[in-house]
């Protein structure tokens, strides 16, 4: 009963208590059948998200004989995935001047350097295989709402110069003339960054896939992993082998298995109706490049190919189910107040989607890519923090060609198997609601973009879970 029970959860298109994001209207590819039986193979990739399909397709290219079968629970890209805003940024682990504290310049420099590659990589997977996915290239411009976090910027602009990176630092005039919403006081500039249409990466990705023979079985929820050789994994209606298996799910934490440090909680998006010609030239959003905010609940928007705004941000939640939880109207309205604030000449423009989705977040914002101890055979990567595609997609690369023994980088500092841990159940969803909403008190005292009443002090990063998903 308890099976089937979890078996009837997978049959929708988005996971129960979320709400669907557009990037799942139109017509659906049909759906793939799942698991049946009892079948070895050499690879099983655990999520039919972007992570888990790029690990299928590298683990495919490095070894073109090998048998790579896919288990998803819901649908392709139907995670966080699905949920995100299609935005494909560098960053990871905090600001470059924290990586330096924490872990001394040259690590400090090959971590940032890696997330700059994933975006690479990403638009080069897309490019090189002519996935549909509405691929436009960009720049992202992080921007600081007080004058605290200017100093902030300008110490980052000079910690990326010292370690050889060109991150232009652009002032409060410089930066109106590229982006007219409401001015911020700066903002650093990464130059290569990209949007897309996340749920058609991955279903383009899939059909991939399938051509190159991987075989991708949906509504098939793994109920247990038995570690060993092989790694056995029980579906509802069947069972498979595999030498190495990858769980790559993210915020949902692999059963039995130990923790992988990874804190499930929920984001909120926002969509707006298409914004006419005139009201994109009021604006001034001229180089499309994404945005994102510093505070710790950072803001994140884009513009769509047919001009619409998509914004997440504000406070993040708890998922559904969990006591304690902030609804998500109260999310999305704080959303919404945010998207009017930054741009006043858009008060009338109607919000038409709202959706909220599942996500990973790790204590040190430092992504978990390795080997569970306590599963030979069995990896698993998850928490990206607020940079999911791209990390994804080199995840999914870096994962692959451990398992098949391919050479590479290993001194980036979130390829590790170690990680903070917190307990399970009611004491660390309760630690958790508390931490968070202590969190969205500080972000608050930043009254409008930069009118402080108490000027807003950040904790450590390493004190602090990341606020969002992209």
């Amino acid at each position: 009963t308890r099976d089937r029970k979890r078996m009837d959860m997978t049959m929708t298109t988005v996971p129960a208590g979320y709400e669907p994001s557009p990037w799942w209207s139109g017509a659906a590819p049909h759906p793939r059948p799942p698991l049946v039986g009892d079948v070895r193979v050499d690879y099983v990739v655990v999520g039919a998200g972007l992570a888990g399909l790029a690990a299928a397709y590298f683990l495919r290219r490095n070894r073109p004989d090998a048998t790579v079968v896919v288990l998803e629970a819901n649908r392709v890209g139907s995670g966080a995935t699905g949920a995100s805003t299609g935005i494909v940024a560098p960053g990871v682990g905090g600001p470059i001047t924290v990586l330096r504290r924490r872990y001394g310049d040259r690590v400090a420099a090959a971590t940032f350097a890696g997330s700059v590659t994933a975006v690479a990589r990403t638009v080069e997977l897309v490019e090189r295989e002519h996935l549909d996915c509405d691929l436009e290239l960009n720049g992202q411009l992080v921007c600081a709402v007080s004058a605290r976090q200017d100093r902030a910027l300008r110490a980052q602009h000079r910690s990326f110069a010292e370690l050889g990176f060109d991150i232009p630092y652009l002032p409060a005039r410089e930066l109106a003339e590229r982006f007219g919403g409401r001015p911020y006081r700066s903002a650093l500039r990464h130059p290569l960054a990209a949007t897309l249409d996340p749920v058609r990466l991955s279903r383009s990705l899939a059909g991939l896939l399938t051509g190159l023979g991987v075989t991708i079985h949906e509504r098939s929820p793994v109920l247990s992993v038995r570690p060993g050789v092989p790694v056995q994994l029980r579906c509802p209606s069947g069972i498979v082998r595999a030498k190495h298996v990858v769980m790559a799910t993210d915020g949902v934490q692999p059963e039995g298995l130990g923790s992988a440090g990874v804190v499930p909680i929920t984001g909120h998006v926002i969509r707006t109706d298409p914004l006419t010609d005139r009201q994109l030239d009021r604006i001034g959003w001229l180089d499309r490049d994404s945005v994102v905010d510093c505070r710790t609940f950072f803001n994140y928007y884009r513009l769509t190919p047919d001009h619409r705004i998509i914004m997440g941000g504000g406070r993040v939640t708890l998922p559904p189910g969990i006591r304690g939880g902030v609804g998500s109207a109260t999310a999305w309205n704080r959303i919404e107040h945010e998207l009017r604030t930054i741009f006043p000449d858009l008060a009338s423009v109607p919000v038409s989607d709202r959706w909220s989705g599942r996500i990973g977040s790790v204590l040190d914002r430092m992504p978990r890519l390795g080997r569970l101890p306590a599963a030979p055979g069995v990896w698993f990567t998850g928490g990206w923090c607020g940079h999911g595609i791209p990390l994804s997609v080199q995840a999914g690369y870096e994962i692959a060609r451990r398992i098949t023994g391919v050479a590479g980088q290993d001194d980036v500092a979130w390829y590790r198997e170690k990680v903070l841990a917190l307990p399970g159940g009611p004491p660390r969803d309760w630690g958790l609601q508390a931490y968070l909403a202590g969190l969205d008190r500080r972000d608050r005292m930043l009254h409008r973009f930069g009118a402080v009443g108490r000027e807003f002090v950040r904790p450590p990063v390493s004190d602090r879970l990341s606020g969002a998903h992209r």
